[in-house]
């Protein structure tokens, strides 16, 4: 089993962000969107390509501040959109996604960590 880790030091938008993106100007979440993937995309360009994957997201945020895990959800048609070392992102590709969160003083960030074959 092969392994790929992405670092970001930022945090995708949640479902919360996407609603307020979307109640503006119809372009602010296209480019969001296109901005995630863009930033995914350059990380995964040159990696090994995989036929079935498992993914853990883990989101690091500078706060003690309680977050909704279903409000993140929406974080991952932000990275999974970009990535380069999969087919498509469909169930047959993606067996597995896992989110968890992490709280580290002054630091906000994501690292996905992609397994498979």
């Amino acid at each position: 089993m092969r392994q790929l880790k992405l670092e970001f030091d930022e945090i995708p938008p949640g479902l919360n962000e996407v609603i307020h993106l979307c109640s503006g100007h119809w372009g602010n979440y296209s480019k969001v969107k296109a901005y995630w993937k863009e930033l995914v995309r350059l990380k995964t360009l040159r990696s090994p390509k995989f036929k079935t994957v498992d993914i853990e997201v883990t989101l690091t945020f500078p706060t003690r501040a309680k977050h909704d895990k279903d409000n993140f959800y929406a974080c991952y048609k932000f990275l999974l959109d970009g990535l380069c070392c999969i087919e498509d992102d469909n169930c047959d590709v993606v067996q597995n996604i896992k989110l968890n969160f992490a709280y580290e003083k002054g630091v906000k960030k994501t690292e996905v960590i992609i397994k498979g074959e």
